[in-house]
């Protein structure tokens, strides 16, 4: 294998990577938010919560109207964006109307450009190793360990 081969293939495998993560990650945090917002909509919480919880939920809508790096095609992101304009966030249930909203734009772009992602270069919960790092540093501590003990008995 040529070394321009083995760049290529590093490059293509970090592109994906930084796509899952994004992508992905996105949609975890979009994800985690509503489990957020459904546990206080069942329980009594204190009003600071509510309002940190709906600031952060403001923050992302506002990132996720300025997205430039994965865009939608305009007619279908425009009718988006025209109805997630259209929810208020005053309350929690207008909260968890406009995650759904972003969910679902999310999921679009994961559908556009996640497509040819493998499920295996997604991070990992929170983290930002991937399946395919786990079994990469596997690899190299196995062979690593059957060099060693190849020397040692050498």
């Amino acid at each position: 294998m040529k070394m321009i081969e083995f760049k290529s293939i590093i490059h293509s495998y970090k592109l994906k990577r930084k796509i899952a993560k994004d992508l992905y990650g996105k949609r975890d945090e979009l994800t985690m938010l509503l489990n957020e917002l459904n546990n206080i909509k069942c329980t009594v919480t204190s009003e600071k919560k509510k309002n940190n919880l709906l600031s952060r939920l403001e923050l992302i809508y506002q990132n996720m109207k300025l997205d430039k790096l994965y865009p939608l095609p305009v007619a279908f992101n425009s009718k988006l964006l025209e109805r997630l304009e259209k929810e208020s966030l005053h309350t929690i249930k207008d909260g968890v109307t406009c995650l759904y909203l972003m969910l679902d734009i999310n999921y679009e772009k994961i559908k556009q450009y996640g497509s040819n992602t493998s499920r295996s270069v997604v991070p990992l919960s929170q983290s930002s190793i991937c399946l395919a790092d786990c079994v990469c540093l596997t690899g190299f501590v196995l062979g690593l360990l059957g060099a060693i003990s190849i020397c040692s008995i050498t």
